[in-house]
């Protein structure tokens, strides 16, 4: 239970946006919607290593980021 409230359903994504005129490059970034509500933010082109997106999408949610502070923990992210 998060704050008393019901139970939520958090979904962390990987997207991948292929660069145009550059065949097999893309840039990645990650995205959490919560089921329950629809509520989703993402935040796209973070990085055009894909590994690197999996391990941010992979913190994301060890820390059960929601909608509302990925973009603040994806600058965080940015910045170390």
């Amino acid at each position: 239970m998060l704050g008393g409230e019901k139970q939520r359903t958090l979904v962390y994504y990987l997207i991948a946006d292929l660069l145009p005129r550059r065949l097999f490059l893309a840039q990645y970034g990650v995205g959490v919607s919560v089921l329950e509500s629809r509520d989703e933010v993402d935040v796209r082109c973070i990085t055009p290593n894909r590994s690197r997106a999996v391990q941010l999408a992979d913190l994301l949610a060890s820390n059960y980021v929601t909608p509302v502070a990925l973009g603040d923990v994806v600058y965080d992210w940015l910045c170390k």
